[in-house]
């Protein structure tokens, strides 16, 4: 007993030896926040002061030493995000992470995004002539001096990463991953061509792939110019969005409001990205003083310049395009040779890339890239193509067309002064396609669809998979920016994008896209022609709305269909049936109607489309812009062919019998899941958002890395989009969401307002690393400040970052 006791008593004091030991080194791992650092690379001393959130305020003598101090202190709270995301976009992910992710780091190598940055790198960041190449350079020294003298995070260590310098191309692959996650086609086209070719054009027609007519879309105005079977899934590209350990940017929410229309007469401003949620969470807020410039903006890891941003005299934001900038051709290879492939009347020889996949733990892979005229092959990275066509497929990407010039873009936008420069800055986007809303404190307000948009055979459904050898189904040139949609100073005082179609363009009409349906565009635009005037506080509230104005009018459809039999099945079938009937389309905690309303969705849609597709694809058409937009229509659609289960021969089911079905179904899993009293469903119990970090993803890991799980309003298609997949579990985990809710008034543009989902820093041990979270769940939000006299007072640190010279 007594060997026993001093065993047991050793074992303790090991542990708490173990325990001490760990807290005081991830104590010595908490960011540096004050004090003063010598560095290589500055010119002059750099003053930075965090606010109460982290927000680092930097003041300098010069736009390079700005830039450097931005790179320094970004790296110090996101290095770990920065290297996730060039990894990820180069696809070298095998590399730290083993076997489970060759098949992400063969599709980002296959589609050639490292190639495309270094060829942008390359032709951009040549010479140090331009201000916009001095300050990049100087941000990325910044970052390499973070690499050099600064602490390694512990997910470095945890995971066995060395640290390297970052380089010019690892800048730009930050923004070539954006513009990936913009491509809605990869997650689209293999679907709907495998639906028409293979189910029939009935199906296909009773989906909506394009624009429902009737329903809402951005004007335009502009004062003229005086001044098979189901063997092969369809959802590659989803499996790998959520595999990556990265959030992907989905959607936006934007508007701008003129003076005649605000309390105060200055320009309103409101923006809420919407981008895939996860730990750090993607912006990072930093303002630049330095003399002749006082800016404040959102920056992504790894790149220099704001996507989003303003000073004192505008504002601008952005909201996906969604406009269809990437196409698919079968291409004919020469039989007995690999190597070639017809175009033009004639076998032309395909480019072919050798390319090796480093595997931590395992052998190397070796990954054979060919590319036709159109773009790269993608069948083997893509396997769902296979079950569509026999022939190899091509990505014909705008994107890849074209050197990325985002940083001059941006550079441009950062640094604009006036409506003008704003708009010539704009109209240089080749992509992603972006909707820039502006503001400025002149009263303008404007909308301007960026980005380079491909001219197609009017005949040709880009949709669908085309003819490679065809040369009429090649692009037939680019429309000029002056040609794209924009709204200019219009008469209804406002503008506003939620990811909707935009209004027809010259000699195109509607241009093609993977828009969403009119949800949140309809409830923004009844909110904004609700009041003769609009405060700030008006914004904040319509950043946080929860109430979809489409979902109850799908619910009374279907529900006009249940028999009564079946409503009156039971007391709990009555009031089930009543939640649903008289939901006004809030999305509320305390809410029953969304829960009764998701389970009931997918129950419809797998009774209705499951037996065509198969388990794997329904998921892969669920994750898709085309279920939004059909979901009205095909309800409303009794002679669809979908109604009818093609399983059963002697039998056509009908839309009654899936309806009275699925309500059956939705009220007997409810009551298993969430107990017999309906009253009890309420949204909050099921709608959930927990912020993964990559290392978060495993157990126990999830505990000291993650954030949350909370419990959350909002839903699919409301202004606050807080989305989720839909499931027949009936939990719904929040997948996307506003990265941040900006609002901003002219009237005192240094205390514009605005909220990140959970912090600041990336660093676990950082006090800013989870402390916005609750604010942000409840709809609060902070000050972006820019008053030095307010700064200097409430700052939580002073770094100072002064030259280091050689001795």
């Amino acid at each position: 007993m007594l060997i026993l006791r001093k065993i047991f008593y050793f074992i303790i004091i090991i542990s708490i030896v173990g325990i001490v030991a760990t807290l005081i080194y991830l104590t010595s791992q908490k960011p540096q926040f004050a004090g003063t650092i010598q560095l290589k690379g500055l010119k002059d001393q750099v003053e930075v002061m965090y606010d109460f959130y982290g927000v680092p305020h930097i003041y300098a003598n010069n736009e390079q030493d700005a830039y450097f101090a931005l790179g320094y202190v970004h790296a110090q709270d996101r290095l770990f995000q920065m290297e996730m995301t060039r990894r990820v976009a180069s696809g070298r992910l095998s590399e730290i992470l083993g076997n489970d992710f060759v098949k992400i780091d063969a599709f980002f190598r296959t589609l050639g995004l490292k190639e495309h940055a270094t060829e942008s790198a390359a032709r951009y960041l040549n010479s140090d002539t331009s201000t916009y190449q001095r300050s990049a350079k100087a941000y990325l020294a910044g970052v390499n001096q973070f690499i050099l003298k600064g602490r390694t995070p512990v997910e470095f260590k945890m995971l066995g990463i060395t640290k390297k310098k970052f380089t010019e191309v690892d800048m730009y692959l930050s923004s070539e991953f954006m513009a990936f996650n913009f491509a809605m086609a990869f997650r689209t086209d293999p679907l709907m061509s495998f639906i028409s070719k293979k189910l029939g054009p009935k199906y296909y027609h009773d989906l909506n792939a394009h624009y429902v007519e009737g329903t809402e879309r951005n004007a335009n105005f502009q004062i003229p110019d005086t001044a098979a079977a189901h063997q092969v899934a369809f959802n590659t590209v989803d499996n790998l969005l959520n595999q990556i350990p990265i959030p992907a940017l989905v959607g936006s929410n934007a508007w701008v409001v003129a003076p005649a229309h605000t309390v105060n007469g200055k320009v309103l401003f409101a923006n809420d990205t919407h981008i895939g949620y996860g730990q750090p969470c993607v912006w990072y807020e930093a303002h630049l003083e330095y003399p002749g410039y006082s800016f404040y903006g959102n920056f992504l890891a790894g790149f220099p310049f704001a996507a989003i941003g303003h000073t004192r005299e505008l504002a601008w934001g952005l909201t996906m395009f969604e406009n269809d900038d990437l196409d698919f051709y079968a291409e004919r290879i020469k039989p007995g040779d690999s190597t070639k492939y017809w175009s033009f009347g004639k076998w032309n020889p395909l480019m072919i890339r050798i390319d090796t996949i480093h595997v931590k733990g395992e052998d190397d892979k070796v990954l054979t890239v060919r590319t036709s005229r159109h773009g790269p092959l993608m069948q083997e990275v893509m396997p769902e193509w296979k079950g569509v066509t026999d022939e190899p497929v091509a990505a014909s990407w705008t994107h890849l067309k074209f050197p990325n010039n985002l940083m001059q873009v941006t550079y441009n936008l950062n640094h604009s002064h006036s409506f003008d420069e704003t708009k010539a800055a704009v109209a240089e986007l080749i992509s992603p396609g972006l909707n820039i809303m502006y503001g400025d404190a002149k009263g303008n307000i404007a909308w301007w669809a960026s980005g380079k948009l491909v001219k197609r055979n009017p005949k040709m459904d880009p949709v669908l998979l085309q003819d490679g050898t065809n040369e009429k189904n090649d692009p037939q040139g680019y429309f000029d920016f002056k040609d794209n949609p924009k709204s200019e100073n219009p008469p209804e005082g406002f503008v506003f994008s939620a990811n909707n179609q935009p209004d027809s363009m010259p000699g195109c009409g509607l241009y093609p896209g993977y828009y969403v349906p009119e949800d949140r565009a309809k409830r923004i635009e009844t909110l904004l022609r609700a009041k003769e005037s609009y405060s700030l506080e008006d914004m904040q509230r319509m950043n946080t709305d929860v109430m979809s104005p489409v979902a109850p009018i799908i619910a009374k459809t279907i529900m006009a269909v249940v028999s009564k039999k079946i409503m009156d099945k039971s007391a709990n079938y009555q009031v089930a049936a009543k939640y649903l009937m008289q939901w006004n389309g809030d999305h509320q905690l305390r809410d029953v109607g969304p829960t009764i309303y998701y389970k009931l969705i997918y129950n419809v849609l797998q009774a209705t489309m499951q037996d065509e597709l198969g388990a794997d694809n329904l998921k892969a058409f669920l994750g898709t812009h085309v279920m939004k937009n059909s979901l009205l229509p095909l309800m409303k659609n009794d002679s669809s062919v979908w109604w009818d289960d093609i399983h059963t021969a002697n039998v056509k089911e009908t839309r009654t019998e899936i309806f009275g079905k699925a309500f059956d179904e939705t009220v007997q899993q409810l009551i298993a899941q969430l107990g017999d009293n309906p009253k009890t469903w309420e949204w909050g119990r099921v709608h959930l958002l927990e912020h993964v970090h990559p290392i978060g993803m495993k157990k126990p890991f999830n505990y000291f890395f993650n954030v949350g799980p909370f419990a959350v309003p909002g839903g699919q298609e409301v202004i606050n989009q807080i989305a989720f997949d839909y499931n027949g579990d009936g939990i719904y985990k929040a997948k996307y969401g506003p990265a941040m809710r900006i609002a901003l008034d002219f009237n005192d543009v240094e205390n514009s307002q605005s909220v990140l989902p959970t912090g600041q820093s990336g660093n676990v041990m950082s006090p800013y690393y989870y402390d916005q979270s609750v604010m942000y769940n409840s709809g609060k939000s902070r000050k972006q400040k820019m008053n030095r006299v307010e700064i200097e007072k409430n700052k939580k640190g002073r770094l100072l970052l002064q030259p280091e010279y050689d001795h």
